[in-house]
């Protein structure tokens, strides 16, 4: 016989709080299905827990709007205190920023406006949340936001005192100031502040405080302000950034000072088209040598067949002819310029040749073996092929079909991450030096960046800079100019950086 809390049949075990258990039911008398939140064991002998349980009940029955999650009935079931809500198929919004990362602008306002107009509700019956966060709003299938979660929800007009004095309810990355100090006498501005920590994590993916334990991070909820939107998230428009601003004023006398404030700006924010933020560029159009350009001009200097000032100047000759719509590659430059023979390119072109396959074969047995991306055998038959004096061995496995393109994907996106990822630090170490880039930019920048290879795929640092518009394109091609001139000439990329930045 089917397990039964009260006139429901439990189907499965859904969630687990400080609390108790969640289940999702059935109701046997409408096969409806339904929500069954039950007091765990250990606390139904605790009078503070089964209080706040009572609350809890009372408050989610009482409380009816479309942005709520409803209950229906409330008993009790072997000692343990239970109640019945609707069913929500859908997920949380911390679970979707896990999943997706940050929320686009527009959706993260309705969502927000939701919750909003529920918690301007519930205040008018005097009732504050005081544990508004990402894990208590769930998104519906058909994209409807409902709070949840009321075991913390206190009414501003009861003299009952749940907590114990120096005991802070809530959860420190979201909670208010004055939450976090104990305070008795909270009211709906700090469920304001709340919602708009929500807000923050919901347009940068990241909470505005964070830290290794709870007092480290309500220490600095307390002390310091959260990094700038913009600077973790340059998408998100300025008009928005100023409603989080408003909501997340630590003197709580200079936020919004009800939910029918908010509402209001968050309507009219809806209302008109969300302006994209224009990053303006801090540098001119320039000319990136190729990586093969890198490559032949460090052998030709490292060969002494030219000097790295000799280099320096064509590249100069190089990027003008370009500005001026003549393309042309570095040996060209150096032939036209008289510091080479053709002879001289040929010998040059064919050194570069040889240590491109040897690079790219040494690459390739490398992240074949560190990831086992190849069994043994094929190991062994890509060293025996080399051994043969053959090169480019992972285009003599692909020819035979002895890599499939799933593999051949995350060999590609090894091989990649070896051979550019020391450009690419050097690429956002110039950006941090040149004050072009935040440092909390640069640690998300390199998180997205190995989290793709992991994944077996392959985005460059520029890609992922100019996507998240971090930065200008022209920005990003004036810190790569500056960086592969440096591996050519020696001098410092900071050098060739400031040429082109617009005064």
């Amino acid at each position: 016989m089917p397990y039964r809390i009260g006139d429901y049949e439990v189907v499965e075990k859904i969630g687990s709080g400080a609390m108790g258990d969640v289940f999702k039911g059935r109701d046997i008398k409408n096969d409806n299905l339904v929500a069954i939140k039950i007091l765990s064991d250990d606390l139904s002998g605790n009078p503070r827990a089964v209080d706040r349980f009572k609350r809890e009940i009372r408050q989610t029955i009482q409380l009816n709007h479309p942005n709520i999650i409803s209950a229906c009935a409330a008993g009790e079931f072997k000692g343990r205190l239970y109640y019945v809500m609707e069913f929500i198929d859908g997920t949380t919004v911390k679970k979707k920023i896990i999943t997706n990362g940050s929320y686009e602008e527009q959706k993260a306002l309705e969502i927000i406006l939701q919750i909003a107009s529920a918690l301007e509700y519930a205040a008018k019956f005097g009732i504050i949340h005081r544990d508004i966060k990402p894990d208590n709003i769930m998104i519906t299938v058909d994209s409807k936001a409902k709070l949840c979660d009321l075991g913390l929800a206190k009414s501003t007009e009861s003299d009952n005192k749940l907590t114990v004095m120096g005991t802070v309810l809530g959860t420190p990355h979201y909670m208010s100031p004055e939450q976090a100090q104990g305070e008795d006498n909270l009211d709906e501005r700090s469920d304001i502040f709340s919602l708009g920590a929500t807000f923050y994590h919901m347009l940068t993916g990241s909470p505005p405080f964070d830290g290794p334990d709870p007092i480290t991070i309500m220490t600095r909820l307390l002390e310091s302000s959260p990094p700038h939107i913009q600077e973790r998230n340059p998408k998100v428009s300025n008009e928005t950034c100023q409603v989080v601003d408003m909501m997340m004023k630590k003197n709580k006398n200079e936020r919004y000072q009800s939910f029918a404030e908010l509402v209001k700006d968050l309507k009219k924010r809806i209302s008109e088209p969300v302006k994209k933020r224009v990053i303006p560029a801090k540098f001119y159009e320039c000319y990136v040598p190729s990586q093969s350009d890198v490559l032949l001009g460090q052998i030709a200097v490292h060969n002494k067949v030219t000097v790295p000032a000799k280099m320096e100047a064509c590249l100069n000759r190089q990027e003008n002819l370009y500005l001026m719509g003549v393309e042309l590659d570095i040996s060209d430059i150096m032939v036209e310029q008289k510091i080479i023979s053709n002879q001289q390119r040929s010998l040059l072109h064919k050194a570069k040749i040889q240590f491109l396959l040897d690079r790219f074969d040494e690459c390739f047995f490398k992240s074949c073996e560190s990831n086992n991306l190849l069994s043994p055998i094929e190991i062994n038959e890509a060293k025996t092929f080399k051994a043969s004096g053959h090169k480019g061995v992972g285009a003599f496995l692909l020819s035979q079909g002895k890599i499939s393109e799933d593999k051949r994907q995350k060999i590609h996106a090894n091989i990649k991450m070896l051979l550019m990822s020391e450009e690419g630090k050097m690429v956002l170490k110039c950006a941090l030096d040149n004050k072009v880039l935040t440092q909390t930019q640069i640690e998300r920048t390199s998180r997205i960046y190995s989290n793709t290879i992991v994944m077996g795929k392959y985005r460059s640092v520029g890609q992922i800079l100019v996507e998240k518009e971090y930065l200008h394109a022209n920005d990003f091609q004036a810190l790569l100019r500056g960086v592969r001139r440096s591996m050519i000439t020696g001098q410092p990329a900071t050098k060739y950086i400031q040429e082109k930045r617009i005064l």
